[in-house]
């Protein structure tokens, strides 16, 4: 992407194979950890509520990534990248580069330097909804992801992803099911994040 200023914000939703309240997350004063078990399989989904790149239109666009990593390098993530098949060849590409941390910015300096390896970036139809304690993310024929129920907690939970400047909710999936291009999982019960997310190139 042409290094153009560019913003994107809106709500965050997130599922992974941990138990919840996921170790991972800052919880009060506590510090992030390890993740529950030796692989953590996730999924991240981005429902962009205002943005631009530079003039280019960028709000009510959706993105989804699922991925994994190993507990004990857990900066070498492998991806895929799913983007809004109602975007645009600009637009999809400005996305790919946002949500991949290569346009620089708040993604390059955070999550997007632990992404090892992208499988592939695919456009499909993504279907969000981050209503809260009901959220659904699904990807077809890849990705369904459907809240069960809030984790209750007495301190602030945040999460490195979408920033740890939003405090979110914590949840309990019902279910998690993924298949593509390898990748083949499903977990049912494991932990998910709500919040908010602001990122830029500034």
């Amino acid at each position: 992407m042409d290094p153009t200023p560019w913003k994107v914000s809106g709500s965050y939703y997130e599922v992974c194979n941990c138990e919840a309240i996921c170790p991972c997350r800052r919880k009060g004063d506590r510090k992030g950890g390890k993740a529950s078990y030796e692989t953590c399989d996730f999924a991240l989904s981005w429902l962009v509520e205002d943005g631009r790149a530079g003039a280019l239109d960028l709000a009510g666009m959706k993105v989804v990534m699922a991925g994994t990593f190993s507990r004990d390098n857990p900066d070498l993530w492998t991806v895929t990248l799913y983007v809004d098949d109602e975007a645009t060849p600009d637009q999809k590409a400005a996305l790919t580069d946002l949500f991949l941390g290569r346009a620089g910015g708040t993604p390059a300096s955070g999550f997007g330097s632990w992404i090892g390896e992208v499988r592939a970036v695919r456009s499909a139809r993504i279907e969000l909804d981050h209503t809260p304690d009901a959220q659904r993310i699904d990807v077809p024929p890849y990705l369904t992801v459907k809240t069960r129920e809030r984790v209750p907690h007495d301190a602030q939970v945040t999460c490195g992803i979408p920033g740890h400047q939003f405090p979110g909710q914590e949840i309990r999936a019902e279910v998690v099911r993924y298949q593509d291009g390898g990748f083949d999982w499903e977990f049912r019960g494991k932990c998910g994040f709500a919040s908010r997310f602001t990122y830029s190139s500034s």
